[in-house]
């Protein structure tokens, strides 16, 4: 499966619905989806409690070199690995229980099978909840938040032939330039008579 930041955060966004849904307020035509959105998502939330869930950092765990190669197909493929550090945060109402109900949620084994269906990655970990009351100018808020990370690998698969495979090199021990090379490099054979 292809990264796709949508596709995830769809995924932790449903599951927040369905695990802390009761607690939060009602969005929607007929104020009946649990108030869960991503963060920077336009819209006005108009009641407390709700959640927001962000990616705060995305990093490439191995190096594109490491995982390339050929397909079933001969099609050329590289596997890129992503760890993705997600962020829920609750705010109002009991946000600190709230966030403590759903960080537990997340690692139920169905949960975590549910996580690897939709989107092929892994939850790797969920970290502690922090308490992060906020003051506004009229009201003091309860808001508490947890970091999880996640791992998702990103296939390419050169599907139209435009980076091609390697196919110049003979298990003879000879190396080919190109496929017009009548004349190959040698290849020196190491000694391993020691």
């Amino acid at each position: 499966m292809a990264y796709d930041q949508d596709i995830i955060l769809g995924t932790f966004i449903r599951i927040a619905r369905t695990a802390v849904g009761d607690s939060l307020s009602k969005i929607g035509k007929n104020k009946d989806i649990p108030a869960v959105f991503k963060q920077r998502q336009d819209g006005v939330v108009e009641s407390y409690p709700y959640i927001l869930i962000d990616v705060l950092n995305t990093t490439k765990t191995d190096g594109w070199q490491l995982s390339e190669g050929v397909n079933e197909l001969e099609q050329y493929v590289i596997d890129t690995s992503y760890k993705l550090l997600l962020q829920y945060t609750v705010y109002g109402g009991n946000a600190t229980q709230i966030a403590h109900n759903l960080e537990q949620y997340l690692r139920l084994e169905p949960v975590l099978d549910k996580i690897s269906a939709e989107t092929t990655g892994q939850l790797e970990e969920t970290y502690d909840v922090i308490a992060l009351p906020t003051r506004l100018e009229t009201q003091n808020l309860e808001v508490a938040a947890f970091n999880l990370t996640f791992n998702i690998v990103d296939r390419f698969t050169d599907v139209d032939g435009i980076v091609g495979t390697f196919n110049t090199i003979s298990t003879t021990g000879e190396l080919y330039r190109d496929t017009a090379d009548d004349a190959p490099l040698p290849i020196k054979q190491l000694d391993t008579s020691l």
